[in-house]
C-alpha cells in the first residue's frame, strides 16, 4: 500500500508540474502578442462618423493574418473609409501594426461591434495556430429629438458656398491671356497701318493746265511728221477738257453741235464762240472726213485754241490791305488779305 501511495503521489506531482509548465508557456505566448480595438466614442448621432482602430503588437518572428474588413462591421454598422495598414518596427524586435476605420450607422439603436479575430503563429511552429480577439463594443446610435407639436417647416435650400481664390484663378489666367493677345494684335495692326500725312498739291487753274498741254503739243510737232489726225485729236481734246474744268460742261462726251449749244447759253463774247466753233469743226473734218488742211491752217488752229483759252480764262486778283493802328489806342495791327476770283468782261458772274 505504501508503495502504491508513493507512486500515486509522484504521478500527481508530475501532472501538476506539466500543467504549471503549460500555463507558463501560454502566459508567455499571450504576453508576446497583444491585439486590441479602440473607438473614439460609443454614442453617436444617426449618420455621424466615428473612428474605430485596431492595434497589434507582435514579435517580428511571428506570422499573422490581418483581418480583412470590407464595407461593414455588421449589417447595421457600415465602413465609410479605411486607412492603409501601418507597420512600425521597434528596436526590441516587436512589430506595431495598426489600421483606422471610419464607421457610421443610419439606424437608431444599440449595436454590438463584435470582437475581431486575428490568427498568428511562430515561424518555427508549422502546425499550431493561435487566435487572439479584440475587445467588443456597444455602439449607441440616437436621433435628433423632434417636437411633433410644432408645424412642419419647409426644406431649406442648399447653402451657397463662398467662391475661393483657387476657383477664380483659372478664369483670371484665361482673361489675362486674352487681354495680352488682344493687346499684341492691336499694337501690331497699328504698327502695320501707319498714317501717311502729306500736303496736298495745289490744283492748277484750268487755263494754266490748258496752256501747258498746248505747249507740249507744239513741241511734239505731230503735223510736221504727217500725223495730222493725231494732232487735231489732241488739240480738240485739250480744249474740251478745258471747257469741262472751266465751265463744268460735259464737253468730252458731247458732239461739237451739243457743245456749242451749251457754250452759247453762257455769257461769252461772240468772237470767242466763233473761234471755238471754227476749231472744233476743223478738227471733226480731219478726224472723220479725212480733210487735209494747209500748214498755215494747222498753226491757225493752235492760235484759235490759245486765243479761246486766253479770252475765257479765270483770273485771280489778290488785293492786300494793311491797316496799322497806333497801339497806344489799344488796337492791334490788322492785316486783311482778300482773294477775289473774277472773270474778264466776257465771263458771266458766278
Amino acid at each position: 500500500m505504501l508503495k502504491e501511495s508513493k507512486i500515486l503521489r509522484n504521478i500527481l506531482q508530475i501532472s501538476f508540474l506539466i500543467v504549471l509548465i503549460l500555463f507558463s508557456v501560454l502566459s508567455v505566448s499571450a504576453q508576446k502578442v497583444r491585439f486590441k480595438a479602440s473607438i473614439d466614442t460609443t454614442n453617436i448621432l444617426i449618420g455621424d462618423q466615428v473612428k474605430y482602430k485596431l492595434d497589434l503588437l507582435i514579435p517580428q518572428d511571428y506570422l499573422f493574418d490581418w483581418p480583412r474588413l470590407t464595407d461593414s462591421l455588421t449589417n447595421k454598422i457600415e465602413i465609410v473609409n479605411m486607412s492603409e495598414i501601418d507597420t512600425i518596427k521597434s528596436a526590441e524586435g516587436v512589430l506595431n501594426v495598426s489600421q483606422v476605420f471610419t464607421i457610421t450607422s443610419f439606424d437608431t439603436g444599440f449595436y454590438l461591434i463584435p470582437p475581431i479575430e486575428l490568427r498568428y503563429k511562430e515561424i518555427s511552429d508549422t502546425d499550431e495556430v493561435s487566435i487572439v480577439e479584440s475587445e467588443p463594443f456597444v455602439l449607441n446610435v440616437f436621433s435628433v429629438p423632434v417636437d411633433l407639436s410644432q408645424p412642419i417647416k419647409p426644406i431649406k435650400g442648399p447653402m451657397a458656398a463662398p467662391v475661393t481664390f483657387r476657383e477664380l484663378l483659372p478664369w483670371i489666367l484665361i482673361l489675362l491671356i486674352i487681354g495680352i493677345a488682344l493687346y499684341f494684335i492691336v499694337t501690331r495692326k497699328k504698327k502695320k497701318i501707319q498714317p501717311v500725312f502729306f500736303k496736298p498739291k495745289p490744283k492748277l487753274l484750268p487755263h494754266i493746265i490748258a496752256f501747258n498741254e498746248l505747249e507740249k503739243l507744239k513741241k511734239e510737232k505731230l503735223w510736221q511728221q504727217g500725223l495730222t489726225k493725231d494732232y487735231y485729236t489732241r488739240l480738240s481734246l485739250i480744249i474740251r477738257q478745258y471747257i469741262e474744268d472751266r465751265f463744268s460742261l460735259p464737253a468730252i462726251e458731247s458732239t461739237t453741235y451739243d457743245t456749242m449749244q451749251m457754250i452759247r447759253k453762257l455769257t461769252i463774247a461772240s468772237d470767242s464762240v466763233l473761234l471755238l466753233e471754227n476749231l472744233l469743226e476743223r478738227s471733226d473734218l480731219v478726224k472723220f472726213a479725212k480733210a487735209k488742211p494747209l500748214p498755215s491752217e494747222h498753226d491757225q488752229s493752235m492760235d484759235f485754241a490759245e486765243s479761246f483759252v486766253r479770252l475765257t480764262a479765270q483770273t485771280v486778283e489778290v488785293r492786300e490791305t494793311q491797316n496799322v493802328v497806333d497801339k497806344s489806342h489799344g488796337n492791334d495791327s490788322e492785316v486783311q488779305i482778300l482773294d477775289q476770283h473774277s472773270m474778264t468782261n466776257n465771263e458771266p458772274p458766278k
